[in-house]
């Protein structure tokens, strides 16, 4: 349901690592103030109602609903130069219509 590509995978591990405390990788729906809803990633703790998903040695949560709805998710991490650098976060998600609850 999640791939995570080699190079996104070595990045998501030497953030995780520079974190403190427990946490996990939760993948959730950008859409307040953007024009255009995307996925995004951030250090979070586990939440009831989330799913959980281990894609090379990484736990990502998402909310069961969201997963549902955007299934399959491939991250990947592009090096374009110094200064655009980054996740590409691609799944099936509509981008109109949906609502966190």
């Amino acid at each position: 349901m999640i791939e995570v590509t080699e190079k996104a995978a070595e990045k998501i591990k030497e953030f995780i690592q520079s974190q403190k405390g427990p946490g996990t990788i939760r993948i959730l729906l950008q859409d307040e103030g953007s024009k255009r809803p995307f996925l995004r990633m951030f250090y979070d703790q586990p939440a009831e109602g989330d799913a959980f998903i281990t894609e090379q040695e990484i736990t990502f949560a998402i909310e069961k609903d969201l997963l549902e709805m955007a299934k399959p998710i491939r991250i990947d991490y592009a090096e374009i130069d110094e200064k655009q650098v980054g996740f590409q976060i691609v799944s099936r998600l509509p981008m109109v219509g949906y609502r966190r609850r």
